[in-house]
C-alpha cells in the first residue's frame, strides 16, 4: 500500500469516529472517573470518554507532553488529560492543563524560555485552543524547564 492509500485510509477512519482530534478513547473507571465528574457535572460516565492522544498544531500530543495553548493569549503548560464529553447530543472535546509561569520576559526572538513548573493553576480548555507541542527540558529538581519557542510563536 502507497503513503497516500494508507494517509487516506487512516483519514477515512477518523471520519468514522464520533468526535474529531481524538486519536484512542476508553471510558472513565474508578478513582478517574471522581474528578471528571467534578468537572462535567451531570455527565453520566457513559457520556466520557479519556483520550489517550488529540491531534494538534503539527502533530499529536498526550497526557505528559508539553503544549502552548491560546486562552487570553498564548500560554504554555502540561497536558494532564483530554476527554470527549457527550453534552446534549454532540461530543465535546476539553483537555485538562497545568499552566505554567514565564519565569522572565522573552526577549525578541528567544529561541528558548524558561518556564516555572506548577501544579496549582490548573484549567480546563477546549482542546481546538492546543496550539503545537514543544520540546522541554526540565531541571533536575523539577521546579523549572527550559522550552524550545518555535517561530510563529516566539514574541517579536
Amino acid at each position: 500500500m502507497s503513503a497516500i492509500e494508507e494517509i487516506t485510509c487512516h483519514q477515512i477512519w477518523q471520519l468514522n469516529l464520533d468526535f474529531m482530534q481524538a486519536c484512542e478513547t476508553s471510558q472513565p473507571r474508578g478513582l478517574m472517573l471522581i474528578p471528571l465528574q467534578e468537572m462535567f457535572p451531570g455527565v453520566p460516565a457513559a457520556d466520557m470518554r479519556v483520550c489517550s492522544a488529540i491531534d494538534c498544531n503539527k502533530g499529536s500530543c498526550s497526557s505528559g507532553d508539553v503544549v502552548s495553548f491560546l486562552q487570553e493569549g498564548a500560554q504554555v503548560g502540561q497536558l494532564l488529560m483530554s476527554v470527549a464529553v457527550k453534552i446534549g447530543g454532540s461530543w465535546k472535546l476539553e483537555s485538562i492543563i497545568a499552566r505554567w509561569k514565564l519565569a522572565k520576559a522573552l526577549r525578541a526572538g528567544a529561541m528558548w524560555a524558561k518556564f516555572l513548573i506548577t501544579g496549582d493553576d490548573v484549567v480546563k480548555i477546549p482542546t481546538d485552543c492546543i496550539d503545537t507541542v514543544l520540546l522541554w527540558a526540565p531541571t533536575p529538581d523539577n521546579t523549572s524547564c527550559n522550552i524550545y519557542m518555535p517561530p510563529e510563536i516566539r514574541p517579536v
